[in-house]
Order: structure tokens, then C-alpha cells, then sequence
């Protein structure tokens, strides 16, 4: 896709951010991103990435998809609590332990 408009653009890494994290997003997906990268990354960096005054290297691309598919496996894993508790709630098994 030659001359096509690069994906990851700082509001796109914004929108991203906000989706994995909420309103305060720079910290946790800069630890996240030094996670996955290997090496700590500043949050003050993803600020640089989100506002254009540093250019997004190319490695961060793989590495918001690597915590894109944990943060989803998480979600997952809420949903599927959240739909358990709701259950339990609506057949008024609320107060009692699960079953083992």
C-alpha cells in the first residue's frame, strides 16, 4: 500500500490507549509496551508518541497488538465472570458459595 496513511498515528495510539485503559491510559500502556518490549518505557515517552513531538517507532505497532490480545483475553475472562455473578444473582444464589 505505497503512499497509504500510516495506522498508527498518535491519535489512533490515543484511541487505543483510551480503549485498553480509560481517560488515564500513558502510564499503564507504557508499562504494558515495557513489558512486551522488554525494557521499561517512560510514560512521559507515549506522551512524545500521543502529541507528534516524537515519531512512533515502528516496533510499537507489534507490540500494541501483543497487548491488545492480553488486554481482550482479560475482558474475556471479566465478561464471562460478570455473567456468572448476574446468573447467580438472578436465581438468588448470591449468598451462598459457589459449588465446588
Amino acid at each position: 500500500m505505497s503512499g497509504a496513511a500510516p495506522l498508527l498515528t498518535p491519535g489512533f495510539l490515543r484511541f487505543v490507549g483510551e480503549l485498553m485503559f480509560g481517560e488515564r491510559w500513558q502510564t499503564p500502556l507504557a508499562h504494558y509496551l515495557g513489558d512486551v518490549r522488554g525494557r521499561a518505557l517512560s510514560p512521559a515517552v507515549l506522551h512524545h508518541w500521543s502529541t507528534a513531538t516524537r515519531s512512533i517507532p515502528g516496533w510499537v505497532a507489534d507490540a500494541l497488538v501483543a497487548a491488545l490480545e492480553r488486554r481482550r483475553a482479560d475482558w474475556q475472562g471479566r465478561a464471562e465472570t460478570a455473567r456468572a455473578v448476574a446468573e447467580r444473582i438472578r436465581l438468588g444464589t448470591a449468598d451462598r458459595p459457589p459449588a465446588p
